[in-house]
């Protein structure tokens, strides 16, 4: 075991803290754990994908597994374009969540994205962020502090960007289950959309809310 302080970082909360990593069989890192790759019975396209795409017949099964089996098939998953992208209008209330973030941008409302602190929380983020800033929208981000706050959305945050006269808050990559948050955010005035993906089936009762993806 070896204790790694953490350096660069002003709050004290955080310099304190010690990230421990445990660094074990660093030999093999996978320890005797292999790669299975399912038995595929159409040789012929595995073979004619590994010719035309140069590229090795594992790649090639891969593929075949994705029901990828033509040329065609694999350039378009390798180079997507944005007409073979599904309507995005096919998702459920969309409709209803760009109405409500065109009413905000033309009404200069106050908008916050409240995203995770890990990588895909704060890239979503940012992303976000850049792209209604390109529509002039008036737009803040909000990350809370892993250590502080944990994870999620927590009604101390919500107060926080309450005061900033937040009306319209959008979730990404949390807040999925943080029902008694959401109806607390409503009950401010603050209508709450989340922008994030989930494959489970959602089985709880929903607060108020525009849109989940």
């Amino acid at each position: 075991m070896i204790a790694v302080p953490f350096y660069g970082i002003q709050n004290s909360a955080y310099r304190s803290e010690l990230f421990i990593c445990s660094f074990k069989r660093l030999k093999n890192p996978m320890g005797r754990r292999h790669w299975k790759i399912k038995v595929v019975s159409d040789e012929l396209s595995i073979q004619r994908l590994t010719d035309s795409l140069n590229i090795s017949p594992i790649l090639a099964r891969l593929l075949v597994l994705r029901d990828i089996k033509t040329f065609n098939q694999a350039k378009q998953f390798f180079r997507p374009s944005i007409e073979s992208l599904h309507d995005p209008f096919l998702l459920d209330q969309m409709e209803s969540a760009t109405t409500r973030v065109i009413t905000a941008l033309t009404e200069n409302q106050k908008i916050c994205i409240y995203g995770d602190y890990d990588v895909d929380g704060t890239c979503a983020t940012a992303l976000l962020y850049m792209f209604l800033k390109e529509l002039d929208a008036n737009v803040e981000f909000y990350i809370p502090r892993r250590l502080e706050e944990g994870y999620g959305i927590s009604t101390t945050a919500i107060d926080i960007v309450k005061e900033k006269g937040t009306q319209l808050m959008i979730a990404v990559d949390c807040g999925i289950t943080a029902i008694t948050e959401t109806d607390y955010a409503n009950k401010l005035g603050i209508d709450v959309s989340f922008a994030i993906i989930i494959n489970q089936k959602m089985t709880f009762q929903k607060p108020l809310l525009f849109l989940i993806l």
